[in-house]
């Protein structure tokens, strides 16, 4: 696939995006809650538009510390932000449509192996391209992200017991795991990495 020249957009700028209200699953995430950080290399690769990227990655995510029904904790990814890792290429990749939505167990699992970036109420893509042009977004992917899992975990800054994986891996076994248009992976040996996780 083409390479393309690449936009960096870091997390904190991404935060303003998108704090919305899911329109199919828990609103917004309030106190108490812990939000961690994640970094790690990835790969995109859009059967859309093309986009193909390398990228070092941070998620900034806001799990719930009260448990639903079931035992698990729902979880938003509030902002997301790609600089260039080992390709210089992660290029014109952009993420937005936050919050993404997920659960996870007490034992710090991810329920279903799955990451729902559809999750807002607007249907914003939550990966796109701005391949040919600054001004011309290109959709690249949106909707559930498969073949993810939590592992290594550690106790969440929450009381109660329940924990957080230390890393978070993403394997699309050569399919099109994100939203069927686009392929997602994690890379080893390190993946996703816990950074920080704070009680708020």
């Amino acid at each position: 696939m083409k390479k393309i020249p690449h936009i960096l957009l870091g997390a904190g700028a991404l935060i303003g995006i998108g704090l919305m209200t899911t329109a199919n699953a828990t609103p917004n995430i309030t106190s108490p809650y812990a939000l961690c950080v994640y970094k790690g290399n990835t790969t995109f690769s859009s059967a859309l538009t093309g986009a193909e990227a390398t990228c070092y990655l941070t998620l900034v995510a806001k799990a719930s510390c009260t448990a639903d029904g079931s035992g698990n904790h729902h979880f938003h990814v509030v902002a997301a932000g790609a600089v260039p890792g080992e390709d210089a290429t992660c290029s014109a990749i952009a993420t937005g449509g936050f919050p993404w939505g997920g659960d996870m167990t007490a034992a710090g699992g991810i329920v279903g192996g799955q990451i729902d970036t559809g999750h807002n109420p607007l249907g914003l893509p939550s990966v796109g391209s701005f391949n040919p042009g600054p001004f011309v977004w290109d959709v690249s992917a949106l909707g559930i992200v498969t073949g993810i899992t939590g592992n290594n975990p550690t106790a969440s800054p929450c009381t109660g017991g329940n924990q957080v994986p230390q890393t978070i891996s993403v394997a699309s076994g050569g399919a099109l795991n994100f939203g069927g248009v686009a392929s997602f992976d994690t890379l080893g040996p390190n993946h996703l990495s816990l950074r920080s996780c704070v009680l708020q």
